[in-house]
């Protein structure tokens, strides 16, 4: 364990390394230290490589977090989160917390083109055990995600319209032939 955590701490190792080691120390301790949430925070914040927020992403989601690094996740980072972080982050925010972590975090939902990759039910879960005042706002969120997923049901009957318009051999020369990509 000590091994793992001088990896974890190690300031010379490389961030995939680092956020391995200390997702190693989540198998012994749930509880993330100060230092590592800090350090896991500022990758998620600042990297500009996806594949290290996604990793450490996964790696928060195993942890268990306090209320006050819950409302620092909602209040800070969920504003300015990305549309392919913010679904794997959301699993962070289930169980009963506070009125003020649900509020920046349905914010980020109903503000999240993503947001129809989300089922009624999973949203509602999330939400389950937040205090009373919050179900107005869940019922705001599902509203939306309704609107959205009933948007794209129309675009692609739109799409399937026109399908009997087109030209079936002028399509396949253009998927088999030359507009292929390479």
């Amino acid at each position: 364990s000590d091994k793992i955590r001088n990896v974890a701490d190690g300031e010379s190792n490389p961030v995939a390394l680092r956020v391995q080691a200390i997702a190693a120390l989540l198998k012994t301790n749930q509880t993330f230290s100060e230092k590592h949430f800090d350090y896991l925070y500022a990758q998620l914040k600042d990297s500009k490589e996806a594949p290290v927020r996604q990793q450490v992403a996964s790696v928060l989601i195993q942890g268990k977090l306090p209320e006050d690094r819950l409302l620092k996740l909602a209040t800070e980072y969920l504003p300015k989160v990305d549309d392919f972080i913010l679904p794997r982050l959301i699993p962070i925010f289930k169980g009963a917390h506070s009125s003020e972590i649900a509020k920046p975090l349905i914010s980020a939902l109903l503000n999240s083109p993503s947001l129809d990759g989300f089922s009624e039910e999973n949203l509602r879960v999330v939400f389950e055990e937040y205090p009373a005042d919050v179900n107005p706002l869940v019922d705001q969120l599902v509203v939306k995600l309704n609107e959205m997923r009933a948007g794209r049901l129309k675009r692609l009957q739109v799409f399937e319209s026109q399908i009997e318009k087109g030209d079936l051999a002028r399509g396949r020369m253009l998927f088999c032939g030359k507009a292929a990509c390479y």
